[in-house]
This record gives C-alpha cells, structure tokens and sequence, in this order.
C-alpha cells in the first residue's frame, strides 16, 4: 500500500511531506498517532480528490438518498492493489452517503465482493483484476440513474458523470485532470493556505479500520 501523506513540524517551523509504504495495520497505527496529534493528513488517490467528482457531488448525492442500489466495480491490474481499490471504493461512498453497514464479504487472491446497507439502499462493492484500471458507481433509483465512470491508469482521462432519466442521458462537463493530480493540489493548498483536503483523516482511518476488521 502506498496512499498516504502527512505533514509534521521540523524545528524551524516548517512542514514536510513523508510518504507512507508500510502495510495496512502499520498505517493504521500511524493514522492514530497523527489523529491524536492533530496532524495533517492526505489520500494519495486517483478518485477521492477528483475535481469532476467534487463539482458534480450535490447531485449524485440526491440520487442516492433515494437510491434502491448503490453498485460499485474496481478493476486493477495488479492483485496487490485491491486493498487500495476497496478503501477507493469506501470513501467514495462515505462522501456520497456517509458511509454504510457491512453484511458479507467475499475475498480471493483474484477478487472481493462487499455488500451491506446505507440506510434503504442495497450496497455492492466489487473488485476485480482486469487488463485495464477503473473504477465505476452507480447510484440507482426509481426515476433515475446517476454513473460515475473513473480511469484510473491514464495522466489525464476525464471522469464521467452521467445522470439517465425520462428525457434521456446528460453528463458533467469533461475535465482532463486526474485525480492523482487532484490529491496533490489539495495537500499543496493544505500546507500552503491550511485548507482541509476533500478525504478527511478520521474518514480514511475508518475505512482502514473497517477493512482491518472484516478482513477484506
């Protein structure tokens, strides 16, 4: 796993960037101290920081609060990336819902399937190792349909967020900027103007958590 960033204080006052590569229970450890400590920490991630996703967010929202489906697929070339994909897929639904209480989980070398609830709404989350690297959420209602379709192996492939209704489909302006890119802005903005990044750390510690208990 390599997702995380922090800032600590040197002596003369600044801040520096340190990036974590340990296992997912070393991390965990380290979210803790640096939530006791009030330190600053950002998600390295293709999806979370998004600007399409953020700019488009209020809306999927609203689809989903009356949802009957939240369905999310991962695809990853590399197995030993599926754990980062499931946190991906977690904090997507975290900011879109709020979060969501675990059922079942299913894991293989190859693949995992997580379901559960968020309030009314069924909960799937899907992995998997493919030829090509995406990630997909889908919020499903009984008017309408709102996509959101994530290329995560390319510098700059635009996000897709399409909401299918009764007069057909309509999709958020395209912008070529990845996510990856994203996350590092907003820490940069972080250290600079003291902003708060678009993942929170008591959020993505969570999910670790969460992850860390079922086993996923």
């Amino acid at each position: 796993m390599d997702r995380l960033s922090h800032r600590r204080p040197h002596p003369d006052g600044n801040r520096s960037v340190v990036e974590g590569k340990e296992p997912l229970n070393k991390h965990e450890t380290r979210l803790e101290s640096a939530e006791a400590a009030g330190v600053l920490v950002a998600v390295d991630s293709p999806v979370l920081s998004d600007a399409t996703w953020h700019d488009a967010l209020p809306r999927p929202r609203k689809t989903a609060a009356t949802a009957a489906i939240l369905d999310s697929v991962v695809t990853v070339r590399d197995a030993g990336d599926l754990t980062c994909a499931l946190l991906d897929q977690l904090g997507l639904l975290r900011q879109l819902t709020g979060g969501f209480d675990v059922e079942t989980t299913v894991r293989t070398a190859r693949n995992y399937l997580v379901t559960g609830r968020s309030g009314d709404a069924v909960v799937s989350l899907g992995g998997t190792v493919a030829p090509e690297s995406s990630v997909r959420l889908e919020a499903v209602g009984t008017q309408e349909r709102r996509t959101c379709s994530f290329r995560t192996d390319g510098p700059a492939v635009p996000t897709v967020v399409t909401l299918f209704d009764a007069r057909g489909a309509h999709s958020a302006r395209l912008r070529y900027e990845s996510g990856r890119r994203a996350s590092w802005l907003a820490l940069h903005a972080a250290l600079r103007d003291g902003t708060v990044p678009p993942h929170a750390l008591r959020h993505f510690l969570d999910d670790v958590r969460l992850i860390s208990a079922e086993a996923c």
